[in-house]
């Protein structure tokens, strides 16, 4: 996904990243990189269902244009 802002702006500081961790029943934050790999946090995989969750969220002056995908391994 492609995070934009106005001109000149470091929108990326703007855009929040969470998980939901299954254990505590909560949105925790997670440091969300663009075009790179993000770890997610122990108990973000739901241990019955394999089922993830994940939230980003872009800042009031910015958008999100692309896709998101996610992919990986459970260790």
């Amino acid at each position: 996904a492609k995070f934009v802002g106005p001109p000149g702006s470091p929108a990326l500081q703007r855009v929040r990243g969470e998980a939901w961790d299954w254990s505590s029943s909560s949105w925790v934050e997670i440091s969300y990189q663009e075009n790179g790999t993000t770890a997610l946090p122990d108990g973000s995989v739901n241990p019955s269902t394999g089922t993830v969750r994940v939230r980003i969220t872009p800042g009031s002056d910015g958008f999100v244009a692309g896709s998101l995908s996610l992919s990986g391994t459970v260790r």
